[in-house]
This record gives structure tokens, sequence and C-alpha cells, in this order.
């Protein structure tokens, strides 16, 4: 039985793939911002381009959160999967035994932290009146995006590796 075809792993794999959805829409909304963005303008395109910058916030906290319960998916499915593998008593078994299963989890922990660190900035700049912090936010998913991408791959990876026939 192929190993993409565990729960936990279709969940892990659904999870990131919902993460780098909202964010592409949201660099695609950072570009725009870049180009338009006027702090004080009371234009319609700035009132235009504010509000969707609420709303793609809004996406991209919610794909974010989502990577954040995709951690915890990881380690729960990982420690559940220990019975499957020969040699695995734990979740550190599973992971040993994957291929590149400590790097995957590497970055994944550091793409947790950084999607937690964006989504405190961007309660904090909710908390303000003025949108000014805005173009720093929306910068931060130039980081966030790649990494998101690599984490998808080394998991990918390291699920079509673990040997699931040898118990």
């Amino acid at each position: 039985m192929s190993a993409y075809w565990q729960p936990w792993i279709l969940a892990r794999i659904g999870a990131s793939l919902v993460t780098l959805i909202a964010l592409a829409i949201g660099i695609r909304t950072a570009l725009r911002i870049l180009k338009h963005w006027r702090i004080g303008a009371s234009s319609e395109g700035q009132l235009l381009l504010e509000r969707r910058a609420e709303l793609v916030a809004t996406l991209v906290a919610g794909g974010l959160a989502a990577q954040l319960g995709a951690l915890v998916v990881t380690l729960l499915g990982a420690d559940k999967q220990a019975d499957t593998l020969r040699g695995a008593m734990c979740a550190y078994g599973v992971f040993e035994g994957g291929d590149g299963g400590f790097t995957s989890l590497s970055v994944s922990l550091m793409l947790a932290v950084l999607a937690g660190a964006w989504l405190i900035f961007h309660r904090f700049e909710l908390g303000h009146e003025t949108l000014s912090l805005t173009r720093t936010k929306f910068n931060g998913l130039f980081w966030l995006a790649p990494l998101a991408a690599l984490d998808l791959w080394l998991f990918v990876r390291f699920a079509g590796g673990l040997d699931l026939e040898a118990s």
C-alpha cells in the first residue's frame, strides 16, 4: 500500500496545499500593494486596495493557521504510524525511517514559527487605526511562500520514502 493513501499524509498534503494557495493569492495582492499603496491617500483605488488587503490578509491568516495544524498532524500522524514501520517505536523512528524525515520536520517547524510570527504581526496591525504596517506584513509573504513550497516538497519526498510494507 502506498504511503500517500494514509489519512494523516493526505491531510498534511492538503493543509500544505491550502497554505500555498493562500500565499499565492497573498503574493499577487502584495505585488499590487508594493506598486500602488499610498498611505493616507483617499482615492477610490486606495480604498479598494485597502479592502482587498484586509480580505486577503484574512485568507492568508487562515492558510497559515492551516500550516500550524499541518505540523500537529505531522507529529501525531507519525506517532500513530510507528506501529506499521519496522523498528519504529514512536514518531522519532518514523522520521528516522523516512527519506529526509528530520529535514522535513525542521522546515515544517521553521515555517510554523514564522507563520505564527506573521499571525501575531497581523493581529498587532489590526489593533492600529491606520494601516501603516500593511506593506511590511505583505512583504513577509515573499519569505513564507518559498519556504511553504519547500516544506511541501520535502514532506512529499519523506512520505514517499516510508516503507509501510516492511511491518
